[in-house]
């Protein structure tokens, strides 16, 4: 059987039936798709991809060792600094603490069958925008809505695949 790749544009994750024409690394379901991982992301580990896919296939090319493909290393993920063991799986970031800015709203929660007694705060995600509502119990407790991750993606093993723009790390 073969492999199911997934689209790695951020939010979409379906099927892929295509890849990055010039680093052959990157893949997506569609052009749209594509351009928009090109202007997030793409565009700043392209070169770095293509590269190494360059020197691996002149090093293939060269050698006439068997054409099997080298296991995968583990290796740390500059963008969720943690150590990846199967290179398909997927890179997830949550909203950094730093990039949450108050959005001057609080509501005091009490009201209910059952009240909890605390705050819900909201927050806006400078990284990627979204908004999170934080529901803070007297208790100490804190629940979140919205997405828990800011990045859903490739993992980065080399700091030149992440813009300075980047403020997910």
């Amino acid at each position: 059987t073969s492999m199911v790749h997934y689209c790695e544009a951020e939010y979409c994750g379906a099927p892929a039936t295509k890849r990055c024409s010039r680093c052959a690394e990157a893949r997506y379901c569609s052009a749209d798709c594509q351009r928009r991982d090109w202007n997030s992301l793409h565009k700043y580990e392209c070169a770095g991809l293509a590269a190494q896919n360059a020197s691996r296939t002149n090093r293939s090319s060269s050698s006439s060792a068997s054409k099997a493909k080298k296991p995968f290393v583990p290796k740390e993920c500059v963008r969720c600094r943690t150590m990846v063991t199967d290179e398909n799986s997927e890179c997830r970031v949550g909203h950094p603490e730093a990039q949450l800015e108050w959005k001057g709203s609080c509501t005091f929660v009490g009201d209910g069958p059952k009240p909890e007694f605390g705050y819900t705060v909201d927050y806006l995600c400078t990284s990627c925008g979204e908004c999170i509502v934080r529901k803070e119990t007297e208790a100490g407790e804190s629940h979140s809505s919205g997405s828990r991750t800011c990045y859903r993606g490739r993992h980065c093993f080399h700091e030149s695949g992440i813009s300075e723009e980047d403020t997910r790390r």
